[in-house]
This record gives structure tokens, C-alpha cells and sequence, in this order.
């Protein structure tokens, strides 16, 4: 459908981001002006714009049942939808946006969903819940070859095979799990010419190895940055903002702003594992599920550049996981809080003995779609472990998406709802409506001694200053699961009003990024290590 938009001058970025209600109160309701302020903030004005970038969950919002779904779904219709990374989503989001893709559909939109390791039941999914909004006759997938681009549109359903940008093998072998080896071989990597990357499924994991790594490389390499470094998500984003430009400017593509050192480790958790467009001479990861492997494996050998003879490979190594005592896989618990245990078994299955060399990109559809067909028979090596985790899965898979349907707005075409029987308290707070399932973060502002007079400006900032005292306090937070999450903080009373800091906690260190809470519990925030117990 056509969709008419207001005419008349167009609002800049600068002229839209200082619009705000001067002090957050209104004589009839003291919460007005914080929510008229918070129709102001990123999350919220973004998608009516002509062009917008965002995170899934921006537009995920628009078929749940919050106030206001439906001005998300005004600004997106009749435009062109990117979703990314496609096959990053469980069964919960999944749920979600196949009712975004409904909505979408009737509201005239195209969508271009990306992936490289997408399960065909995913795809097929999806490529139906748009043809449901479109109202065209279902037709079943006619896909086939990798790599591969399908198409659905009213007369069905259809694909083609670009060619390959380039092909090469990829050498996929064991390697042991004890941290103290890991670093070992990572830094004996390097001292053959090699920028090597440590993926590890855990911020626990990726610190110890961490420090055993930077034990063995001190120093700086010849680009004067430290040899040896972290990136996490336990970052301020101050700090993660350099950390990632000096990824970038290491390990990028060949260009005259990149310099790559001659030897150097990152030791680093999935923030790598997608988006970044690096390149490594050897990766070595934790075990994880095969389309994840097949993603770290992404950026291994990515550019064109001389190599070593030593690693002139593309090798993946990938820690071997434990055996119990009765010989089937005993995954470590931090990687089972972050990956369904039935996938990492079915993943086990997949990728087989190893070593194992691959054909990219054609051998990718492959193993991924080895991995999650449902009618897999289970070798009898791994039997007892897939039957046991498998009905914990199903059930898993079930309660999901039980709990994502019932947080949805009806389909297009399930007739009109109300939106006066919204999930939302006296508040303004939404009641157990998430876009994600798993623990909530908390933000934390970290303040160094000399950074405290941020508070101090934020709340003596007149309103037109308020946006730019709110960036810098912004830029000094990070978000943590909640047992990472310090006792005591307080909100201060000045951000109690400001809608993008009201639920941030505030924590004032001492000069080397100390803390301790009520509990007695001792923190730290570094610079190069980030936050965490002490």
C-alpha cells in the first residue's frame, strides 16, 4: 500500500536530539514529560526516519504488545528491511520476527534477511510467515547449491547461485582445552609471524586466558600497541569504542589506515564472531555450535595478504570438549549457560573426526544443515548424550515460543485489536515484555575520580546542554548480567528524570578502579580487562 507521509521541513539529527520537556514534570501528570522525553531518545525516533540503523529489538518492538507498537510499524512500512546475522536468533526472537515479517508484508515492505549458515526449517519459516502477510498461496522451497540467494515473491519461491568470490579449504583440528596450553600454542603462533585470535564462549574464560596470554607476550608489538589484548562486552563503551578501532586498524582489511602488526594476540568472546570485518592467520575457539564455528572460521584468512609458510593454512582449532566417565561430552558449564547443550551434541555429530579440511564457501550449507535437520540419526558414539538433551530442547524450543506468542499483537490478518490492553503499569513500564529471552542486563555508569564532575555538569546542565552531559555519562556505562552487579548503588536523583540514565546505577571508584559494595564484595574496572570481581 501507499503510505502518505506528513510534509513540510525536515528535522535534523542536532535539531531532534535537543528536543526534550524542559524539566520532565506536567501539571495533571508528573510522568508526562519523561515520557514525552523518551519519544525523543534513539530507541523511539529512529525508525521514522527515511533511513535508520538499529538493533533487531528496535523493530522486533513493533509487533509486541507495548504502547506505541504501531508508530513502529508506521515508520517502517513501505520501505526496504535489512535484518543481519538471521540465524543468530533462538526459538523465542525467531517467533517474534516471523509476525514482524507478517506485519511487514502487509505494510508493503521488502525485506532481505542475511545469513551465511541459515537451517533450511528456519528459512522455510520465514520465507512463510511473509507470504501469510502478503496473502500469497503458500508454495514449498525450491532451493538448492551454495552459496545461495532465494527469492519469495507472489509467484513462489525461487534461487540462484552467485559465484563465489573465492574458494579455499579450511582445516578444522582438535587442540587441547586447558587454558594454560591454549595460550601457550596462541603465543607460540604469533612468534611464526601471526595476528592469532582466542574465541572463548565465556567473559570468565576469555580473562583467564587472557592473563596467561599477556604473561607470555608482554610488551608492545611494532605497531606501539600492548602485544597481547581483550575485547569483551564488559567494556565501557569509552573503552570499547578504541578497543574496537584498534581491531579494526589491526587486523582490517589491507588499506593505508591498516597496520597489522608482525605478531599479536586477541583473546576475545563472541563480539568478534560477527559484524567485524578482521582477518586472522590462525583462530583458535572454544567448542561451540557448527554454524558459530563456521562464523569465527569467517574471520580466518578473510583478506589476501602474505602469510607465513607456517601458516599459510587457514586452520581453525577448536578445543576438544571433556569426556565424563561414561565417554560422552561433558560440556563446561559456562558454555552450556550460552549454548543448548542438544545443539552442541548434534554440532559434535556434525563436524565428525577431526582434523577435516572444508570447501568454502560450498561446504558450509552442509554441515550447518547436518547440524539442524531434525531427522538426523544420532551416531551411536554420541546416542545416549543426544537422547538425553533432546527432550530438554524440545521443551525448551516449546516454552519459547509459547512465551514469545503471547507477548504478540495479533497478525494482519487476524482483525482488529485493541491497544488500550496493553501490558504496561501505572508507570509507564512495560510488564514482562522483552524482545529477548535470558537474564536482563544491568547499566552501570563507571566513574574514575577524575571523571565525578560528569555528575556534577549533568545536573546543573541547562536543558539545552542536558544531551551532551547525558553522552558523556552514557559513554562510561556498560551492561552486566546481574551477578556481575554490585550491591548498594543508588541511581543518582538527577537521572531520575533523564530517560536514558533513570535506570542506570552509578559506581564511583577510586583511582585504580576499585570498588566494594555493601556485601563486602570487592570489584574492578581496568581499562584492559574491563569489569569484574576482584
Amino acid at each position: 500500500p501507499t503510505v502518505a507521509r506528513p510534509s513540510g521541513p525536515r528535522l535534523t539529527n542536532d535539531d531532534t536530539r535537543d528536543l526534550r520537556v524542559a524539566d520532565g514534570r506536567d501539571e495533571l501528570d508528573g510522568r508526562a514529560g519523561l515520557a514525552a522525553g523518551e519519544w525523543f531518545t534513539r530507541s523511539k525516533r529512529g525508525l521514522l526516519g527515511e533511513h535508520a540503523v538499529g538493533t533487531i529489538d528496535q523493530v522486533m518492538l513493533g509487533v509486541l504488545t507495548v504502547r506505541h507498537h504501531w508508530v513502529r510499524l508506521w515508520g517502517l512500512a513501505g520501505k526496504v528491511v535489512v535484518l543481519d546475522e538471521i540465524h543468530a536468533y533462538d526459538a523465542f526472537m525467531t517467533t517474534i520476527i516471523e509476525r514482524l515479517l507478517e506485519w511487514l508484508a502487509a505494510a508493503g515492505c521488502s525485506v532481505v534477511l542475511l545469513s551465511a549458515t541459515l537451517p533450511n526449517t528456519k528459512r522455510a519459516a520465514m520465507e512463510k510467515a511473509f507470504a501469510g502477510g502478503a496473502e500469497w498461496n503458500d508454495t514449498g522451497p525450491a532451493v538448492s547449491g551454495y552459496p545461495r540467494v532465494t527469492f519469495r515473491t507472489q509467484s513462489g519461491v525461487s534461487s540462484l547461485n552467485p559465484p563465489a568470490a573465492s574458494t579455499r579449504l579450511l582445516r578444522i583440528d582438535w587442540c587441547e582445552s586447558d587454558p594454560q596450553l591454549i595460550a601457550t600454542r596462541a603465543v607460540g603462533a604469533s612468534f611464526h609471524g601471526g595476528c592469532v585470535a582466542v574465541i572463548c564462549n565465556t567473559v570468565r574464560r576469555a580473562r583467564e586466558i587472557f592473563e596467561l596470554v599477556a604473561g607470555l607476550l608482554p610488551g608492545q608489538a611494532d605497531d606501539d600497541s600492548p602485544s597481547a589484548y581483550l575485547f569483551t562486552s564488559r567494556f565501557r563503551f569509552v573503552e570499547r569504542a578504541k578497543i574496537e578501532q584498534l581491531v579494526l586498524r589491526r587486523y582490517g582489511k589491507p588499506s593505508n589506515v591498516v597496520r597489522r602488526p608482525s605478531r599479536s594476540v586477541l583473546v576475545a568472546t563472541q563480539v568478534v564472531e560477527q559484524s567485524l570485518d578482521i582477518d586472522f592467520d590462525l583462530i583458535i575457539t572454544e567448542f561451540a555450535p557448527t554454524d558459530l564455528l563456521l562464523q569465527r572460521a569467517g574471520r580466518l584468512h578473510r583478506h589476501p595478504r602474505s602469510r607465513t609458510a607456517t601458516l599459510a593454512l587457514p586452520t581453525l582449532l577448536v578445543t576438544r570438549p571433556e569426556c565424563g566417565a561414561d565417554g560422552q561430552p561433558a560440556f563446561d558449564a559456562g558454555s552450556i549457560r550460552v549454548y543448548e547443550e542438544h545443539v552442541m551434541v548434534r554440532s559434535l555429530a556434525a563436524v565428525g573426526g577431526l582434523p577435516r579440511d572444508v570447501a568454502l564457501p560450498s561446504g558450509i550449507d552442509s554441515l550447518v544443515q547436518a547440524t539442524y535437520d531434525d531427522s538426523a540419526v544420532p551416531p551411536e558414539n554420541l546416542r545416549p548424550s543426544w537422547e538425553r538433551t533432546r527432550h530438554t530442547f524440545m521443551t525448551n524450543q516449546l516454552t519459547e515460543q509459547s512465551n514469545a506468542s503471547a507477548q504478540l499483537i495479533p497478525g494482519p490478518g487476524d482483525g482488529p485489536h485493541s491497544s488500550t490492553n496493553l501490558l504496561w503499569n501505572p508507570d509507564d513500564e512495560p510488564v514482562n515484555v522483552t524482545t529477548r529471552l535470558g537474564v536482563s542486563g544491568v547499566q552501570l555508569v563507571v566513574l574514575f575520580p577524575d571523571e565525578k564532575h560528569l555528575l556534577e555538569a549533568h545536573r546543573t546542565a541547562q536543558p539545552g546542554a542536558k544531551p551532551g552531559a547525558r553522552r558523556k555519562l552514557l559513554r562510561r556505562s556498560l551492561s552486566v548480567p546481574p551477578w556481575a552487579n554490585p550491591t548498594g548503588l543508588e541511581t543518582p536523583k538527577s537521572w531520575r528524570d533523564d530517560p536514558a540514565l533513570r535506570r542506570a546505577w552509578l559506581v564511583e571508584t577510586d583511582a585504580e578502579g576499585r570498588f566494594t559494595d555493601t556485601n563486602g564484595v570487592a570489584w574492578e574496572y581496568d581499562k584492559r580487562r574491563g569489569w569484574a570481581m576482584r
